[in-house]
């Protein structure tokens, strides 16, 4: 619906110019059976009906943008503007369903911000969704084009990338080490945020629920062994090679595997 009113919207003045210019073409082929009168009653009807065809086209493109508008915020998260949880679980399925077709890899990644309930109660919710909002910032600028990530809710956040394991451990720790930086002061405050990240990856197909389970279950590992590090689930996961980490803290990636066919 969109493309035809698009459609409309650019044909509608390409046939109005066309009707006015077509005298000109009749004048210089046909000068003897050129009417004037009858030119001019064309001119009248197509002046009336591009006037209404106009007006329509207005109308149905301003119903679309509400319509847009609406479906925006149905699927933004207000606070970070990533996806909701309903959005990213949408997007996930349709990455899945394309990397299903010729059975290709396909990871999920898990975030959550370290004793972020210890950021709330230190420094105040505002500056707590502050910090959310650094890390959702953060994570676009450090996430492919192709890749999806959304808000969970509260201090979770997922992300959908298509790509092995190595591709996953090399995003989740450029992200991690960028978060790391940024998140150093936030707000004014000595914040010293950090995230940790849980990965799995498998061979699609395969439920965006039993991934994220599986993730989840990698998070909680790496929250176990010190907290702003990395754990994959997945038993072809692998360190990442060539980013270096932060020299404070090393991410682990691990290896115990979860089977997800």
């Amino acid at each position: 619906r969109v493309e035809a009113v698009a459609a409309l919207s650019v044909g509608v003045p390409l046939l109005h110019s066309a009707v006015f210019l077509a005298p000109i073409g009749l004048i210089l082929l046909l000068p003897d059976q050129a009417s004037l009168d009858g030119l001019f009653a064309l001119f009248a009807f197509e002046t009336v009906i591009y006037v209404v065809g106009t007006a329509f086209i207005v109308v149905v493109m301003a119903k679309e943008r509400v319509a847009m508008v609406h479906k925006t915020a149905a699927m933004t998260d207000l606070l970070t503007g990533l996806f909701n949880r309903r959005a990213f679980l949408e997007a996930a399925d349709r990455i899945m369903a394309q990397r299903s077709r010729k059975s290709q890899p396909i990871s999920v990644l898990l975030f959550d911000l370290d004793r972020f309930k210890s950021i709330n109660d230190r420094f105040g919710h505002a500056v707590g969704d502050d910090a959310l909002k650094v890390f959702a910032q953060t994570a676009i600028a450090n996430l492919r084009a192709n890749d999806v990530i959304g808000r969970l809710g509260g201090e979770e956040f997922a992300a959908i990338l298509p790509g092995n394991s190595a591709d996953a451990g090399m995003i989740a720790e450029r992200l991690r080490a960028a978060f790391q930086a940024a998140g150093v002061e936030i707000s004014g405050h000595q914040i010293g945020a950090t995230v940790s990240v849980g990965i799995c990856t498998v061979v699609a197909p395969a439920e965006i629920d039993a991934m994220l389970a599986c993730a989840d279950a990698a998070l909680y590992r790496a929250k176990n062994n010190g907290r702003n590090r990395i754990e994959a689930a997945s038993g072809e996961a692998e360190p990442a090679a060539d980013i270096p980490a932060a020299a404070d803290t090393a991410p682990a990636i691990g290896d115990a595997a979860l089977a997800l066919q």
